[in-house]
């Protein structure tokens, strides 16, 4: 059947069925070991999917990743903006705001405010400011005199580079060396000051509106100020 000498059959006869059984093997068609080593691996992924049975669903999700919506509002006109790429949770506020603006129909976003639940977005990432999956978005013009975009700018810096480190030092005031302690109550307190010396060089032309949201951030600062010395007072006793 597999094209056996004589020679082999009289082998066959002399050592019996096993060494038989052996020869047959080796002479089978090459094709069976191709089929054998596919099995070998299909078994293999199958055994790899049952240690971790969750495998095949990752695979299976990772690519799918669901798409987050937003809806824009903008003077009446309302849609709903799908983000993928980047989505949501690594979008900032510049991307954002330049995505909406398409959405809407504005082609230039310079003058446009966008505004999230009452609320002006600062630069960055727009999931730190709160915002999420399915919330509303309106874009605002922006007819700010160049004071209070000053007075605002300056605020918003504030708290995106010098809040995070006051409130650092505050909540580790107790834990550093006497040395470190007057080193980083100096240097934010100067800085500080330095950004009150600023807001008052601002010419607020006699706007009304500007100097109450100047006098405003300006009580905010002191009030930061006043944190700093409290928790280095509090901590060396004087």
């Amino acid at each position: 059947m597999f094209g056996i000498s004589k020679e082999l059959l009289a082998l066959i006869s002399i050592f019996g069925i096993s060494v038989a059984y052996l020869l047959v093997q080796s002479v089978r068609p090459r094709s069976t070991k191709v089929k054998s080593s596919s099995s070998e691996k299909l078994n293999e992924k199958t055994a790899v999917l049952e240690t971790n049975p969750e495998q095949e669903n990752v695979e299976m999700t990772e690519s799918s990743e669901t798409p987050s919506q937003l809806t824009v509002k903008y003077k009446g006109k309302t849609v709903t903006l799908t983000l993928r790429d980047p989505p949501l949770d690594k979008i900032t506020k510049g991307k954002l705001l330049r995505k909406a603006c398409n959405a809407v129909g504005l082609k230039k976003p310079g003058n446009i405010l966008l505004m999230h639940k009452g609320k002006i977005l600062k630069d960055g990432s727009v999931f730190v400011q709160g915002v999420r999956n399915k919330d509303a978005c309106e874009l605002v013009v922006d007819n700010s005199s160049p004071a209070e975009k000053a007075v605002r700018a300056m605020k918003n810096g504030i708290e995106e580079q010098i809040l995070p480190l006051v409130e650092q030092y505050v909540a580790e005031a107790g834990k550093l060396s006497d040395e470190e302690r007057e080193d980083g109550h100096r240097r934010l307190s100067e800085t500080l000051l330095g950004r009150l010396i600023q807001l008052d060089a601002i010419d607020i032309n006699g706007d009304q509106k500007v100097r109450q949201q100047r006098k405003e951030t300006i009580s905010w600062i002191q009030s930061l100020i006043i944190k700093l010395d409290d928790a280095s007072k509090g901590v060396t006793g004087k």
